[in-house]
């Protein structure tokens, strides 16, 4: 339905959220026997636990990619900007720092792509700030301002 509604001028903006941070989600289908907020308090790097959180999170990504070739194959991925994220960088220890995310699709050109960047510690709410900004927006500041206004140094060029 998100498709459709982005194909035909319904609504520019779409989210997807697959459950909250707590969720009891079980999905055996993926080869895990622990829900994912169980496995995402893996312990050790190398455990079982790890390794069906491992597989939990390669499902969600699996369809996110999975919507960018939709996306791609209905000529929308050009005009698109996805985000893919968690709330946490670590789930063992609550940590909020680190977080990975992805940016996909076209956004026109106002991001540029294929880059890894890292911003050591900078918080995500700047990232925020410098997606808002490359759509147009004169916003400076996004949630909790605390840890400085502006977009993430080296973001938007």
């Amino acid at each position: 339905v998100a498709m459709l509604a982005l194909s035909c001028g319904l609504t520019n903006v779409v989210s997807l959220q697959w459950s909250h941070p707590v969720s009891p989600t079980s999905m055996p289908w993926t080869g895990a026997a622990q829900r994912h907020h169980d496995a995402s308090h893996f312990g050790s790097p190398d455990s079982l636990t790890a390794e069906e959180f491992v597989q939990l999170q390669r499902w969600y990504t699996q369809r996110f990619a999975d919507t960018i070739t939709r996306l791609r194959d209905r000529g929308l991925l050009d005009s698109t900007l996805l985000m893919l994220f968690s709330e946490l960088g670590d789930g063992n220890n609550h940590d909020h720092r680190n977080m990975p995310l992805i940016l996909a699709g076209g956004d026109d050109g106002r991001i540029p792509k294929g880059r890894l960047l890292t911003f050591d510690g900078e918080a995500h709410t700047k990232l925020l700030v410098g997606i808002a900004q490359a759509l147009g927006s004169e916003i400076d500041t996004f949630g909790y301002s605390g840890h400085g206004t502006g977009p993430l140094d080296g973001l938007l060029t």
